[in-house]
């Protein structure tokens, strides 16, 4: 909530959004869906203390 309240510089949020989506296409690649055309409906959290995404996919 910190984050929100205080905001990021534009580098950083250019930064973070870069890493998010690198996150998101290793999780995609992980659960077999190479092609962009075919993620369906989803959520990926990244989990700091373990280290390691995880996908939320709807049904």
């Amino acid at each position: 909530m910190e984050l929100l309240d205080e905001g990021l510089p534009a580098a950083d949020l250019s930064e973070a959004v870069a890493d998010a989506a690198v996150v998101f296409l290793i999780a995609m690649k992980r659960h077999g869906i190479a092609d962009p055309k075919r993620i369906p409906a989803c959520a990926v959290m990244w989990n700091l203390h373990a280290e390691r995404a995880s996908v939320h996919i709807a049904s």
